[in-house]
């Protein structure tokens, strides 16, 4: 579960690409590259340069810092730093609700449903 809850924080930067969007988002559902998946009830408030997350189900708070961001046709890569010094990449598509986390050879971690909120 530990393992579940560090790749659930990292992922949520989940930031729009135009001009570094405040947001607020829920995420419900993750599946590692192992095939693990579990149910997840966590939200985030994303601001300009870091993410705060609250995992409502365990009431951890937790920060990750965006070091870089880079814009494609089909979405956004993030480039983050959590509290533990792991860094990643964050891949947030325009067309899905899903996010990929991927190490640093893009290779994935992790699936995740995330879902923005209206504030």
């Amino acid at each position: 579960m530990k393992k579940i809850f560090i790749l659930l924080l990292t992922t949520f930067m989940l930031i729009s690409c135009s001009s570094g969007y405040l947001g607020k988002y829920s995420v419900d559902y993750i599946k590692l590259s192992d095939g693990t998946e579990a149910a997840v009830n966590g939200s985030m408030r994303v601001y300009e340069n870091r993410i705060e997350f609250d995992d409502m189900d365990t009431k951890i708070d937790n920060v990750a810092t965006i070091i870089e961001k880079r814009e494609e046709s089909s979405g956004c890569y993030f480039t983050i730093v959590d509290k533990q010094g792991n860094k990643r990449i964050l891949y947030i598509s325009d067309y899905h609700d899903e996010v990929k986390l991927m190490d640093m050879n893009y290779k994935t971690i992790g699936t995740f449903r995330a879902k923005k909120n209206v504030w």
